[in-house]
């Protein structure tokens, strides 16, 4: 009940109702619900330091050994290793074990998110901005960089306002019954 009336106080009751029917849709469905943001590239971004972790950026040929051991924190994504060209990992100081990690693929001066994770008890620590600004201080030329979270994850929303990520297209998609994917885009 605390959790109803916290959803509603939050929310209010309009707000409520719309996200019990979604987390009831969502399973049946197959429904997504996610923010895409993008960010120009700056060249001025200095990457910072996290006490306790070492943040660094690998591409070509070290790409592929820590992204083994980064598929091993995050043993449910679905993403291909093949797709990384530039790898932002950090690690503890304290035993050198990778804790986070966001990948990239290029395409042409822009970046595109392959990924994100940060192990859950390495969280709210700042290891994502140190791993944003590395990667931007690595990125090729003046474009964009491209990613985007599901619309209910607060917190990611929250990380990407803080890396001035700027919202700019809602996109709605779902499995229906028949298997048919109907994909909406909406640019904000």
């Amino acid at each position: 009940m605390n959790r109803i009336l916290d959803a509603i106080t939050r929310r209010g009751v309009a707000g409520a109702v719309a996200q019990g029917c979604i987390k009831v849709a969502r399973p049946l469905l197959d429904l997504r619900m996610v923010v895409r943001y993008r960010r120009r590239i700056d060249s001025s971004v200095r990457p910072s330091s996290v006490d306790g972790y070492r943040v660094e950026v690998l591409s070509g040929d070290s790409i592929p050994a820590a992204l083994e051991e980064a598929l091993r924190i995050n043993p449910d994504s679905t993403q291909t290793p093949e797709d990384v060209q530039l790898l932002a990992v950090a690690r503890s100081r304290s035993d050198g074990r990778l804790v986070a990690y966001w990948g990239f693929r290029r395409d042409k001066e822009d970046l595109l998110d392959w990924g994100l994770h940060v192990a859950p008890e390495h969280r709210r620590r700042g290891i994502t901005k140190a791993l944003f600004a590395v990667a931007l201080a690595a990125a090729p030329g003046d474009g964009w960089v491209y990613t985007g979270t599901d619309i209910f994850n607060l917190g990611a929303s929250r990380t990407m306002n803080a890396l001035e990520l700027v919202p700019f297209q809602l996109r709605i998609s779902l499995q229906t019954v028949g298997g048919v994917r109907v994909v909406r885009q909406w640019r904000l």
